[in-house]
């Protein structure tokens, strides 16, 4: 499935092995592997492929039906510096912090 998604996604994009090989730092040879499931990208490399190709590393090796991130969330993150903070803050978080800080802002909604 890595390798059908991959190949759809660049595709949609328009992009070359080549080019999408370039963009992300690998060979197009490596890259063609990738395609022809001979090989598995590094993590780093996945996570720059989802990138170049706007969608998600979940979408990409199959663990989610939902090719692209949510615009309307990322356009909030994007035009409020309070939610770049806690974004920026959650991506180091325990999970312990995390359901913390949901609990308080469950409470906090609930409470208005």
């Amino acid at each position: 499935m890595f390798n059908e998604r991959l190949k759809q996604k660049r595709k949609e994009k328009g992009l070359s092995q080549a080019e999408l090989a370039r963009r992300v730092g690998v060979g197009r040879d490596s890259y063609n592997k990738y395609e022809k499931t001979v090989n598995r990208p590094s993590y780093e490399t996945l996570m720059l492929l989802a990138e170049e190709l706007n969608t998600t590393i979940d979408y990409l090796l199959g663990n989610s039906k939902t090719p692209a991130y949510n615009n309307e969330v990322l356009n909030a993150i994007n035009n409020r510096n309070e939610l770049k903070t806690l974004f920026n803050l959650a991506i180091n978080a325990t999970k312990e912090d995390i359901e913390v800080v949901n609990n308080l802002l469950k409470r906090m909604t609930n409470n208005t």
